[in-house]
Formats: structure tokens, sequence, C-alpha cells
């Protein structure tokens, strides 16, 4: 029978005389400098952590896993409390091999080691007798130190095999808070119902918490009602949102202690704001007009786009300008102009600001017609801290005409007759890439990862600590993995039909077996682990995580998650993601902080380093066709510089030539931060094709003035060394983390941060039907960099 002693102490002399009391009892010796303890082939990630000097520094709340490698093993790790705070300690999950089980002894120490402030040996309650459980309010701040032992007796055992978990949470104050928008409620007056649950670490619900609703986005004359709200025994608080002005607005609520939850609703436009052109977003729903002729428009919101189409004749001159710009105090409309020709899809030319005139923010294209056909016209808000949008945000487009025949019956002259009016073609179809759909998931969705056996979609969450599972058919989340405390990176690993999910703030990979879709094991790795990809050469068989907060690559068995090695090398920092070529079985990790890629043996685990001369390197591809590898990155320099590096895997060099390395600009020439890159090896020709999808965020910036713009790019390469000019799609904010690709059905898959949502952008190997290439205003062009 075991004993159980609590000693409460006030200062550290009453402390020593009653640890000495306490351990007679126990028959157990505490010692602060421990015996070095032989070093075994199971050692947890932890190790050495056998006395308080080498405690292992954890963030409440708190899962780590650890192991008794012999009967001597313990393990610390220390915490910084807050006064006014409880904090549950406990073990569990605990080992059991035959008739034995793993058994604890738990200590809970103050400041520097010394003070006991408790112990315990057996919880109370539950199912796991031999787990150890501290529950304590902290009335003093500083460290706090837990000391795990092994307990002897014939019931319990030490060894590889000898594993638990040490769980250390805060009870009482606010450790969740989830917020949902009900659009389902959205009435007439666009007001929204919003509801925001708090519990604590223990998942109990808090009630008389004042939570604070909020938004970054213009509501217009709408607004949040109320700002704060106290919540209920359920742990819920209600508020209301409404809008004037129309797209997808994220909220913020907000506990206490800063945790919060967001949600998004999309609000539409109320009645009577809108142009007398509206709806015209788009080449399909442009209105039609005959030159000579002006129309008046607005922007009525900051995302409205304008599209009107004319019949132009060959050999005749036209002139298509923006006029009479409204102003309001220093704000003003400032317009961006395009020009396409036949079906909508070639590009003519583009302006911005007319060169010239009073109005210096107008645009102005004089194009001379070659063809005959429609011609399409496509009038943007440009941008910008004094750019003018809403109800009254108003432009005039002057488009010019033939030139005016003037008959006079008394002359007996022949005149040219008017051209004729031909029957408009229909409006043109559907181009490729284009989006298909949107999914909210959970909160602050980083990696993605596509399971092709089952046609399932993953998404880590890492706000809410889950995996959102998505149908791939109906897109619908059909389930909701829990328990990923800082999910970030996805891989899926078709071979054991398992996905790995990075659990960043616990340096814990969470392995899911997908049959089942829940958590079968948790893995120590290394800190801040960011990238996962798997190799599935027949050969290797191995799981790779990059983990960024130590600058190491840790290298895992396939088939038992066992640990192989920890790579590291001297000039490698912040490793972020990592690709795996199966057919060369090479793996390829980008250093974040050192502008490098290093490139690991599959077979000898052995690493070497590219430099690739571009600062800040984060996304990494593999196209496993033509053995090319792509880099992006994220800090850029001002002027030219490459942010898309292309390695040729044969020899893992940077390509030779002026493509290897090339800058992605806007078309004002400003660099583009780049985050994550996926590619579908098979679209496009054998020879030089893939099609590359590239994330840019609003997050992100290049030099001192230019920021990324939340699209996805997707550049076709359509012979060898050569891109393509990019198609962007927009794919909500900040999505900085997580790209994949459908091979088979052409389909990518883009989380956006700030949105929490995921979205499916569909693409085509029908070339036909591909969009062409824009090099409108927020358009981008790919130039090589010597």
């Amino acid at each position: 029978m075991k004993t159980k002693s609590v000693l409460l102490l006030s200062t550290l002399a009453t402390a020593a005389l009653l640890l000495i009391a306490a351990f007679a009892i126990l028959s157990t010796v505490v010692e602060f400098t421990n015996p070095p303890v032989a070093v075994g082939a199971c050692e947890d990630a932890y190790e050495p952590d056998n006395d308080y000097t080498t405690a292992t520094t954890v963030t409440v709340p708190s899962f780590t896993s650890h192991n008794f490698d012999n009967a001597d093993d313990k393990d610390w790790v220390v915490f910084s409390g807050t006064v006014g705070i409880t904090y549950t300690i406990k073990t569990m999950n605990l080992a059991i091999s035959g008739t034995q089980q793993v058994d604890t002894k738990l200590f809970f120490y103050w400041w520097d080691g010394s003070g006991l402030v408790q112990l315990d040996f057996d919880a109370d309650g539950g199912d796991e007798k031999y787990a150890s459980k501290i529950v304590w309010p902290i009335t003093t701040p500083g460290w706090y130190y837990v000391n795990v032992g092994h307990v002897e007796s014939g019931e319990s055992f030490a060894g590889c095999g000898a594993t638990y978990n040490l769980s250390i949470i805060r009870t009482g104050v606010p450790c969740t808070t989830t917020l949902v928008i009900e659009p389902d409620t959205l009435l007439i007056d666009n007001t929204a119902t919003m509801t925001a649950t708090v519990v604590d670490c223990s998942s109990s619900p808090l009630a008389g918490q004042v939570i604070t609703f909020s938004t970054t986005s213009d509501l217009g004359s709408g607004g949040i009602s109320p700002v704060t709200a106290t919540t209920d025994a359920s742990g819920q608080a209600v508020s209301y949102i409404s809008s004037t002005i129309t797209g997808i607005k994220l909220v913020t609520a907000t506990a206490p202690n800063l945790v919060a939850g967001t949600d998004t609703v999309t609000f539409t436009v109320p009645i009577g704001c809108e142009d007398i052109y509206e709806p015209d977003d788009s080449r399909a729903e442009a209105t039609t007009v005959t030159p000579p002729g002006t129309t008046r428009h607005n922007f009525h919101d900051e995302g409205d786009t304008d599209w009107v189409r004319f019949w132009g004749y060959e050999g005749i001159t036209y002139t298509i300008e923006t006029r009479n710009l409204a102003e309001s105090g220093i704000q003003r409309v400032d317009t961006k102009l395009v020009f396409y020709r036949l079906d909508g899809s070639d590009l003519v030319w583009l302006d911005d600001d007319d060169d010239g005139g009073d109005e210096q923010w107008a645009s102005k294209i004089v194009w001379p017609i070659t063809t005959t056909g429609w011609y399409y016209v496509n009038v943007g808000r440009f941008t910008g801290s004094r750019s003018l949008w809403g109800c009254d945000a108003y432009y005039d487009l002057r488009i010019s005409g033939p030139p005016a025949y003037v008959y006079l019956p008394i002359i007996l002259k022949n005149y040219p007759p008017l051209p004729p009016t031909p029957e408009p073609p229909p409006p043109p179809g559907p181009c490729y890439p284009l989006v298909e759909t949107s999914i909210t998931v959970g909160n602050d969705p980083r990696g993605v990862a596509y399971n092709d056996v089952d046609n399932l979609i993953y998404v880590a969450n890492y706000g809410d600590g889950t995996v959102s599972v998505i149908n791939g058919v109906t897109y619908s989340v059909t389930e909701v993995i829990t328990g990923v405390v800082g999910a970030n990176g996805v891989a899926y690993d078709g071979t054991h039909n398992l996905v790995y999910v990075t659990m960043h703030d616990s340096a814990q990979l969470a392995v899911i077996d997908a049959s089942t879709n829940t958590v079968s094991e948790t893995v120590s790795v290394g800190n801040g682990p960011n990238g996962v990809a798997y190799n599935h050469n027949p050969t290797a068989d191995k799981i790779y995580v990059a983990n960024y907060d130590d600058d190491t690559v840790t290298i895992l068995d396939g088939g038992t998650r066992a640990l192989i090695t920890t790579v590291t090398v001297p000039d490698g920092t912040e490793p972020a993601h990592i690709a795996a070529n199966p057919l060369t079985n090479k793996v390829y990790v980008t250093y974040h902080g050192s502008g490098k890629v290093g490139v690991i043996d599959g077979d000898t685990n052995a690493i070497s380093m590219i430099d690739i001369y571009s600062a800040g390197p984060y996304g990494i591809t593999v196209d496993t066709v033509r053995n090319l590898i792509y880099v992006v990155s994220i800090t850029v320099p001002d002027g030219d510089a490459p942010n898309l590096v292309t390695i040729d895997g044969a020899d893992d060099q940077v390509q030779p030539g002026d493509w290897g390395h090339v800058a992605i600009k806007q078309w004002d020439g400003s660099l583009v931060p780049l985050r994550v890159i996926a590619i579908h090896p098979g679209l496009g020709p054998i020879a030089g094709g893939g099609h590359l999808y590239i994330t840019s965020s609003s997050g992100d910036r290049a030099g001192d003035d230019s920021y990324g713009t939340d699209q996805l790019l997707m550049s076709r390469k359509g012979w060898p060394e050569r891109f393509n000019r990019p198609n962007p799609l927009d794919v909500g904010r900040r999505p900085e983390e997580g790209v994949a690709v459908d091979l088979d059905g052409n389909r990518v898959f883009v989380t956006a941060r700030d949105d929490n949502r995921l979205t499916v952008i569909r693409d085509t190997d029908d070339h036909s039907q591909l969009c062409a290439e824009t090099f409108a205003l927020g358009g981008y062009v790919i130039e090589p960099v010597p």
C-alpha cells in the first residue's frame, strides 16, 4: 500500500524540516543533483532531465511524452506560474505491459526547486489508478518545477516501453474561445447573430467572462452591438453584427486573457448603393455599350469592378478613358483600366494613371482596332489609403466611336455607310483555373493534405488545436479531430494510410489513422515542428519533420514511427518546409534563416547544403516528372532579386541560365513576397510543362512598401526553363502555410489563416480552356534575374 503526504511550506527553513520527515515516511530520498544515469537507447526526447538544473521548460497548457528508460529515471519540467491561476498537473496514458503498468509519483516544487509545495502518488479517481495528479492555486509568481518519478513495485515496470504523458493545464480561466456567426439569421438589414463560447483547459464552460467582439473590416454605417457581452452559465455570450458594405468580414471574440476565437460572415450590399449596371463584376456580366458614349459607374465597395463590352470595327481607333472622378476630402476615386479583345481573354493594353490632364488618377487607352469583333473593358479600383470607394465613389467611363458622318441632302454625293451592326456572339464560357468553392474550417488553418485513397482533405487548425476532415465530393466537414494542440503542417502517407500533423507548440507529431480519423499516437520530435513530409521510396519509408525552433530535422521510421536520427547542420537555421522525391530518394528542406536548401540522402540520412542566393526561402515542391525542385522566398530586398528558384535534381544545383533565378513582380515592378508552393507535374507539355501554384500573403512584405496580395498564383510552364505570366486567384487573407494538389482531379486546396477557410481551385489539362495570361493592374510578371 502506498502512502500519501501533503506538505505545505511557508519558508524554506520549514520546508527543509518537513521534507526530511516526509521522505522518511516515504522511504524515498529526493536529490536535486542526481548521479548520472547510464544513457540508454530509448531515452525520450527531453533527456537529460534527471534533476531540476536540466528541467525542460514548457509553456502551459503543456502536453509532453516521456518514458522511464530505467528504474532510476526521473523527468523534470519547469513552467512560469501566474498568480491567481489554478494549475492541474497530472500523469496519464500510462503504458501497460502484461500485468504490469507504469506507476508514477509526482512532486511539485517552487522557485529554485528546493521548496516542496505538494506531492502525490495516485490520482484520486479515474481509470488510471497509478496515475498522479496535483491541483494547486498559485499565490506567488515565479518558476515552478514538476518532478515525475518511477514507483518500484511488483505491479510496475520501467524500460523502453514504459511511456506516459505529463499534462499541465490551467483551470478556471479561459483556455479556448470559439466564435460562431449564424449566416442563416441574416435579416433584411444585414444583421447576423454571433455566439462566443468560453471554456477552460478542462473544457468546462466559464460564466461571467466579459467577451469583446471586434473586427478590422469597414462595416459602413453598421456595427457590432453590444461590443462586450458576458458569458452565461453555459459559457456563451451573444452579440450582433450588421454592415452596409458588401464582403467577407472577419470578427474576433476576445476573452480577458486574450484568448480569441474568430469567424467570418458575408454581407450583401444594401439596395440603392450599386450603380444601374450592376451586376457587372465579370466579363460574363459585361454591360453592352455602343460607342461613342459615356456611362456613369461607382465603386460601391472596396472590391467592386465594372465590365463593359462593345463591337469594335477594323480600321477605327477608339479612345477609352475614365473621367469626372469623385472626391471626398483628401480621397479620390483612382481607376485602373484594362482592355481585352474578342472573347475577353486576350489582353490588348492596360493603363493606371493617364499621362497629362487635370485628373492624374484617371485612366486612358487609345487603340486602333485591326480585327472586327467584341472588345471588353474592365475598370477596377486601384487600392491605396487615398483611394475612395463607397456609394458616392462615382466616375464616368467614356468610349469614343467611329467618326460621325454628316449627311446633307442638298449635296449629291455618295457618303460611306455606317458599319453594319452584326449579331453579337454569345458571352464567353468559364476559363481555368477558377475558384470552385470555399469551406469554413477551424481557427487559423495552416497546413493541408489530400488523401487520394479516400478522397478526403485534411486541414490543420492551429488556433483551436483541431484537424478538419473534408469530404472531397460534397466539400462538407465530416469530422473534426480534437486534441492536436498547435496543429501546423500536414502530410498524407498512402503507404500506411496515415496522416501526420506537426504540433508546433508541444514538439510532437500527431499520427492520425485515416481509416478511423482518430489520433493513434503522438511522437516526440524537435521544438517548433513546422513542415512534414513522407518519403514513400521503397527503400526509405521515412517521415521527415522540419523543427523550425531548434534548427533540426527529425527522421522517423515510417512503419514504426521510431526515431532514426536527428539531422543538424552548422549553417542551417529555421528549417521550414520539406519536400520528398521518392524517385531519386532525396528529401529537400528550406532553411528560412540562412537562405539555403538542404538535401538529405534517403538511404544514408547525410545532408548537403545548396546556396540558392535568395533571402528567406520558405515553400518548396518537387516536380517528380522532370526532377526539378522549386523554392519560393518570403523576404526579398528592394530591387531585382530572385524569389522563385529552380534546382536541377540531377546535380542539386540551381538550374543554369536566366530562368534558374526569377522574380515574380506586380504590374508596377514591385517584388512579391511568396509563401508556399505546390506543383501538378502532369499538366502541360512533357518537355517543360507543369503548373505551379504559389501563394502570396498580405502578412508578408518585400522591401519597404511591397506587400503580399492574398492570392494563389498559377504559372504554367510551356517549354523548358520558361515560366508563363501567373493567373491570380483570390483565396482569402493570409494564405501562408497550406497548399496541396489533387493530381487526378486537377484540384488545388489553399488555406487562409485570417478567414478560417479552405479554397478549392479547379484547373484543367485542356490548355484551350486556360485563362489568358493577365498583365492587368494587380497582375504579375515573371522576369529572369541574372
